[in-house]
Order: structure tokens, then sequence, then C-alpha cells
């Protein structure tokens, strides 16, 4: 028996499983009987089947009871609750398009806070304004009333047409008109002298046709109101026939041949004989000189010949 008992104690600490197989048949046999007395004899046996025992028999603190469960089943919400919370509660897409309609930070800054409103104009500061605006209107001139001015007032094209103080100063001065008026000739006296100088011209041109041989009176010649010549002498078959003036000029020898020629179609009875058109001036230009040697004309310059005698 001691020797059984050796052999128990070493598969126990050796092969544990295979004493294990061995209770748990026994026990399923008309063995336990025997194998609970046996257990039951051994004081540290029973300990700990009883220990055991008390285990699985004991409540456990942390396990709730049938009370416990239905007080929590009040306190818990069922399936409809879950389903009617689900209802209220808002989806990931409703909270998306609430965040699309909600103002962010960004557009929260770009709005006036209280103090930007207290730096604008009250209802009171704008009834002022319009006041004073109102004023304003009436003391404007309307565009009516600038068109009325415009019409009334110059433009610079119209002030550009005035003479400016530089301009006055530039023109002669009363005092001026009168000197000038002291130092000009009267009219009488542009007679007198155009009188006297027709009268040396007709002078000259008998006193060169004498040196020639040709002796003759010289005269004004008027024919009707419009052909008048200073200068007229006919004798010995020669009738010289001309105009005198302060200055000759190309032009003034072209319209004295023109008028000469016209003058004796007309009245080919005062110019008998061989007809020569004299210019008498104080001052005669280069294209003068030149006209009348071209065209024929007896040019004299004060005391002297400047073109040929056509005899």
């Amino acid at each position: 028996m001691e020797e059984f008992k050796r052999l128990l104690k070493r598969l126990a600490e050796e092969d544990r499983e295979f004493l294990r197989g061995v209770l748990l048949e026994a026990i399923g046999d008309s063995g336990a009987e025997e194998l609970v007395e046996t257990l039951l004899r051994s004081p540290r046996a029973r300990a700990r089947l009883a220990a055991e025992l008390a285990a699985m028999i004991t409540i456990p603190l942390n396990v709730a009871t049938k009370e416990d469960i239905k007080m929590l089943e009040t306190k818990m919400a069922t399936k409809e609750d879950l389903r009617a919370l689900e209802a209220r509660m808002a989806t990931k897409d409703d909270i998306k398009a609430l965040e699309a309609r909600m103002a962010t930070k960004e557009d929260l800054e770009r709005f006036a806070t209280k103090e930007d409103l207290q730096r604008f104009a009250t209802r009171e500061d704008v009834a002022v304004v319009r006041e004073e605006v109102r004023r304003l209107e009436e003391s404007m001139a309307t565009k009516e009333d600038l068109k009325a001015l415009e019409a009334r007032m110059a433009t610079k094209e119209d002030l550009q047409k005035f003479a400016t103080k530089e301009d006055l100063e530039r023109f002669a001065t009363k005092e001026d008109i009168r000197r000038l008026e002291n130092k000009m000739a009267t009219k009488e006296q542009v007679e007198d002298i155009a009188l006297s100088l027709e009268e040396v011209a007709r002078d000259y041109v008998v006193w060169f046709l004498k040196q020639r041989g040709v002796l003759c009176r010289a005269s004004r010649l008027r024919l009707d109101g419009e052909y008048e010549f200073d200068v007229y002498c006919a004798a010995g078959g020669v009738t010289v026939v001309g105009e005198v003036k302060l200055r000759a000029s190309a032009g003034a020898v072209e319209r004295l041949v023109a008028r000469v020629e016209e003058a004796v179609r007309m009245w080919p009875e005062k110019f008998q004989g061989r007809v020569v058109k004299v210019f008498y001036c104080m001052d005669a230009s280069p294209e003068a000189v030149e006209k009348a040697r071209e065209l024929g004309v007896w040019l004299i310059e004060a005391s002297r010949e400047l073109t040929p005698l056509p005899l």
C-alpha cells in the first residue's frame, strides 16, 4: 500500500494529466463513492473541497442580481428609444450641410463690431447732413444756371480776340498819335508834294527830249474818269505819255504799258507819230528796271535815265 501511495504521488508530480484522467473515469464509474469517502477522510482534501464548494455556491459581489438587472433595464434605452433618438439626432451629412450654412471666423471678422458701428453716423447725424445738403443745393447753381452763365460769359476763344496789356502797350497812345500827326504831312501837303513831283518829272522829260532835239511842252492828260496820265508831250512826230510815282515796281511798269496801249486804241487822235511810254520815279527796284527794259519803257529815276529813250 505504501508502494502504491508513492506511485500515485510520483504520477501526480510527473504526469498530472494521466492522474487527472484516471480520477475523471473513477468519478464517472461506480467507484465515485469510494473515491469521495477516501478524499473526505483526508483533512487537507476536505478543506480544499469545502473551499471549492463555497466558491461555487456563493454569489460574487460583482455579479448583478435580477433586481439590479430590472432597475438597469428601466434606466437603459430600448431599441425604440434608440430609433427615436436617431431620428432626432443629426447625421454627418446634416452636420456638413449646417457647417456650409454657418459663418466661419473669417466671415465674422468681415462684419462690423459694436466699436465699428459706433464710428458710423446715427439717424440724427444723417438728418443733420441731409438738411445741410438741402441748404447747399439751394445755394448752389443748377445745370440750367450754369448753361445760362456760360452763354453770358466769355470763352477762352473770345478772350483771345481781345488785346492783352502787352498788346496795348505796343499800340500808340494818344500822345504818340499827336506827335506822329505833327510830324506827318497833311493830305493837302501830300497833294502839294505829288504836284511838285509831277512838275519835276515833266521838267526832266522836257529837258531830256531837248537834249535829243525834240522840243515840246509837257502837261497832264485827262481823257475820262479812268484814263489820266501825269506826263503828256506831243511834238515832231513823237508822243511821250506816262506816269509819276515815288517808287517803281515791275507790276507798276506792266500796268502803265497796258493803260497806254488801251488809251491809244480808244483815242488814237491823241497819240500821233511814235508813242513813247515814260515812267518817272524817285526809287526804282531792280525788277522794275528789268521789266522796263523788256517792255521798252523809258524809266527815269530822279535825274537819271535807267533805260534808254526808244526813238
